[in-house]
């Protein structure tokens, strides 16, 4: 029996999400600066994958 510690890391645009560490990504509060390129990386000891990259686009939408 193998015991396998696989590690989570986001990536937004290529560059690494400190803290953001988990298997899910959540995100609060929205604004437009969150537009952009998302990825995961997953690693298990010498291994590692990345998901495909998801484009998150943010839209601003007025009231009168």
């Amino acid at each position: 029996e193998s015991n396998y510690i696989v590690n989570y890391q986001w990536l937004k645009n290529n560059q690494v999400m400190n803290g953001e560490t988990k298997a899910n990504l959540t995100m609060n509060a929205v604004t437009t600066a969150d537009a952009a390129e998302y990825q995961l990386e997953i690693s298990s000891g010498t291994k590692k994958a990345l998901s495909q990259k998801v484009t998150v686009s943010v839209g601003l939408k007025y009231c009168d």
